[in-house]
C-alpha cells in the first residue's frame, strides 16, 4: 500500500519581517509624498506620469510585502520525504530530500535538545510549539537535523517508512508523547 501524505504550514511572521513591512510602508509612503508634491509643482502637468507611478509604487509595496509571506510543504511519498519552502505563494524551492530509510532519529523537539549535525534545516512554523526533529545521514550533506511541525498524518507515515530498529524507538518516543498529552488533558 502505497503512504502519501502533503501538508503545508504557514510561518508566523517574526519581528524581521514586521520591521521589513514596515520600512516597505514607511517606503511607499515617502515615493507617494513626492509624487504627490512634484505634481503640486508642476501645477498638474504631470498627472498622468504620477499616477502611473503612484500605482507602480503601490503595486511594488504590495509584492514585496507579499514575499514575505513563508509556508513549508512537507511531502511524504512511501519512502520519501521532501520539505519545500513557499515564499509568497509565489516560489518554491525544495530545501531538502530524504530517503525514511536514511533517518536515525525521529522525535519530538524541546529547546534543550541538542542537534549534532552539519546542516539545520528549520521548517517550523515559529511558534514553538509541537515541534518535531529527526536527524538523517545523507552521501551530499553528511549528518543533517530538520525541524519542523508534522500534523499525526504525516508522523504516521515517516514512521512507517523508518527502518526497523529506529521505528521501534519512535513508536516507544510517540507513545510517551500521547500519554503526556492525554493526561494534560484530564488536568
Amino acid at each position: 500500500m502505497d503512504r502519501f501524505s502533503e501538508q503545508i504550514i504557514v510561518r508566523t511572521a517574526d519581528k524581521k519581517s514586521f520591521v521589513l513591512k514596515c520600512l516597505i510602508a514607511a517606503g511607499l509612503l515617502l515615493v507617494l509624498a513626492a509624487l504627490s508634491l512634484l505634481l503640486y509643482a508642476s501645477q498638474l502637468s504631470l498627472t498622468p506620469f504620477c499616477l502611473a507611478a503612484g500605482a507602480g509604487a503601490l503595486w511594488l509595496a504590495v509584492w514585496l510585502a507579499k514575499g514575505l509571506n513563508v509556508e513549508y510543504e512537507y511531502i511524504v511519498t512511501n519512502d520519501d520525504f521532501d520539505v519545500d519552502k513557499i515564499m509568497g505563494q509565489r516560489k518554491r524551492k525544495r530545501l531538502i530530500s530524504i530517503d525514511l530509510k536514511a533517518i536515525d532519529e525521529f522525535a519530538p523537539y524541546v529547546d534543550n535538545t541538542e542537534l549534532r549535525s552539519d546542516v539545520t534545516v528549520l521548517a517550523d512554523d515559529g511558534t514553538g510549539y509541537d515541534m518535531w526533529y529527526l536527524f538523517a545521514d545523507t552521501e551530499s550533506n553528511g549528518k543533517i537535523a530538520i525541524i519542523f511541525n508534522p500534523d499525526e498524518r504525516t508522523r504516521r507515515n515517516i514512521v512507517a517508512g523508518l527502518s526497523s530498529p529506529v521505528r521501534l524507538k519512535t513508536d516507544a518516543k510517540l507513545s510517551e508523547n500521547e500519554e503526556a498529552e492525554e493526561a494534560v488533558t484530564e488536568e
